[in-house]
Order: structure tokens, then sequence, then C-alpha cells
């Protein structure tokens, strides 16, 4: 079956159970799971209004996602995967976003990719996009999609 699974999570709700899907996946096949979050350079880039510093804010964004990581990475360990966390850095939404994941499940030789999507509709849609629906688009590699599970 795949040896290596990457999974996507956040800080939203949802991603616990997308972690879980990933984590079952991988102990079906026995692979490895490499799990990622973006550090989004560009939420930082607001906070410091006038002073782009690019390399303070990839130590922000980078620490902010090592925090999101964090219990991830200890709920695969608990539950006995092979596992490794990475931040994946990126400038922007949508589009931007998922070339860095896909990149990234490209260079961790992930077979598949696991992820949720929020499910947004409307604008804000319109302005932050569907990272799910892009990589969807792109990924050269079966991708998995979990729905947040308040939406219908």
């Amino acid at each position: 079956m795949y040896k290596n699974i990457m999974v996507a999570v956040d800080h939203s709700p949802q991603s616990p159970q997308v972690l879980d899907e990933a984590i079952k996946l991988a102990k079906m096949s026995g692979a490895r799971l490499h799990v990622v979050t973006i550090a989004n350079l560009y939420e930082f880039a607001f906070d410091e209004a006038g002073r782009r510093d690019e390399g303070r804010l990839q130590v922000q964004a980078e620490s902010k996602a090592r925090q999101v990581l964090e219990p991830h990475l200890i709920r695969a360990e608990q539950e006995g995967v092979n596992v490794s966390a990475h931040p994946v850095v990126s400038w922007g939404a949508g589009e931007e976003i998922a070339k860095a994941l896909i990149n990234e499940a490209q260079d961790s030789d992930a077979e598949v990719l696991v992820m949720g999507t929020h499910g947004r509709t409307g604008l804000a849609h319109l302005f932050l996009g569907s990272v799910a629906e892009a990589v969807i688009r792109s990924a050269p590699m079966p991708v998995l999609i979990l729905r947040s599970p308040d939406r219908h």
C-alpha cells in the first residue's frame, strides 16, 4: 500500500479528525507519517506593517507552526506511528499554500496527501480561496480530503 503519507494540519477544530484518518491509514499500511502545517509569512506581515523583515517574519511563523504541530506529533507518536513533523513556509493563501503543500509532499516522497477542507463559501471562498480545491487540481499523488463535520 503506502510507505509515506503526508498529512496537513492547522489550528482548526477539524485537524484532530484529519490526523486520526492519516494515523489509521499509516497503521493499515505500515507507512511513515509526515505531519505538516503552513508557516504563513503573509499573516505575520500585517502585524509588522511597514517593517518587512522577512527573516523575523519567518522565525515568528515557524514558531507558531511548531506550536500547531506539537500536539499532532505527540498524538501520532502515542499511536505508535513512525512520524516526523515540519512547518512549510508560504507567502500567501489559496494557490500559494497549495503549491507549498504539494512541493513538500513531493520532497517527502508522499504517496498520498491527507488534509481537511474548511468548507468556506461565498466571500470567504472568493477572497481566501480553497487550498483543498487547488491541491486536488494540481497534486500528482492521491489526495484524501475530509470535510469539516459542521458543514452539510
